[in-house]
């Protein structure tokens, strides 16, 4: 199976940020921002500025999908640009389906992070009390840091292999 040129771009910018995010838990703006640029000169070249603005929509779709995790301090800049960068890629429609699959990673990740440090058991304890006495969980926090990066790469693989062949 041999890649088309945009595909092995983004399968380039997914693995270094992979690497750079387990390293040192950063997603550097400088990868990214090549990479975006990257996405806009090729869609430009491919298809005009109809491909530019393909380029510019996928690029806003993955921004604007992760905003609220950032605002709400859950998430890295790195991670909402990482997306960003993905869409810019591949357009809007692949990074919308590419974030769905990277949240099924990422909430696959966390119980597995959970679950090594042994953790799995209070984290339920304190949701179920939550539910159960309907008090809110504002201020509780784990301390466990799950890189984003980790799950972007997984799922927007695992979209990009088998997504196509599933309808969300």
């Amino acid at each position: 199976m041999v890649l088309p040129l945009i595909d092995l771009l983004m399968l380039a910018l997914l693995v270094i940020c992979l690497i750079t995010d387990l390293r040192s838990r950063k997603i550097y703006n400088p990868v990214v921002l090549v990479f975006i640029v990257v996405g806009l000169v090729y869609h430009l070249v491919d298809e005009g500025w109809a491909g530019v603005l393909f380029s510019l929509q996928g690029l806003a779709v993955g921004m604007l999908l992760l905003i609220i995790p950032f605002v709400m301090g859950k998430m890295g800049a790195g991670d909402v640009k990482l997306l960003g960068a993905v869409g810019a890629l591949q357009g809007p429609a692949f990074v919308f389906h590419a974030f769905l699959a990277s949240a099924i990673a990422g909430g696959v990740l966390a119980v597995i992070t959970l679950a090594r440090k042994r953790m799995a058991a209070r984290v339920l304890q304190t949701l179920g009390f939550s539910f159960i006495y309907r008090v809110p969980l504002s201020g509780w926090e784990s301390g466990v840091y799950i890189p984003y990066g980790v799950a972007v790469f997984v799922g927007t693989l695992a979209y990009y292999f088998l997504g196509w062949h599933l309808q969300w």
